[in-house]
């Protein structure tokens, strides 16, 4: 093995290795999120409509943004690895796979989404009936 390709190799698992870690960072910003929107944040906001302890339409027209943008995002990352590292996109997509495998559990109504909901949406809850909301 010569050192040219020597070299070619050790470039070849750095790319791979970066391709990863772009995978698990583009996953945790631009999939999670819209899912955590989707399958907690406009049910739980619709809920508390219902109950009346929110006031308007709430954090809905931000939700349906993040749906709108995050995606958006995510498909610009995928084509930027796609153009400049070609040959890493299976690594790549492992590391969006394993960032939605762990980050799956994440997306219901648990204490931390329903804390940070009400810590971040607190300007249109119902002062009232937000002790009766808090987990």
């Amino acid at each position: 093995m010569t050192l040219g390709e020597e070299n070619e190799i050790q470039m070849n698992i750095v790319f791979l290795i970066i391709a990863w870690v772009v995978g698990l960072a583009a996953g945790s910003f631009f999939i999670i999120p819209p899912l955590i929107v989707l399958f907690f944040g406009i049910p739980f906001t619709l809920k508390l409509k219902r109950k009346g302890a929110i006031q308007g339409n709430g954090p809905i027209p931000s939700y349906l943004g993040s749906l709108i943008i995050l995606p958006i995002l995510f498909g610009l990352v995928t084509w930027g690895v796609s153009s400049w590292l070609p040959d890493q996109m299976i690594a790549y997509w492992v590391g969006v796979g394993i960032t939605l495998l762990t980050g799956l559990g994440k997306c219901g109504a648990n204490a931390t989404n329903v804390s940070e909901y009400l810590d971040n949406n607190s300007q249109h809850i119902d002062p009232t009936t937000i002790d009766q909301i808090r987990p």
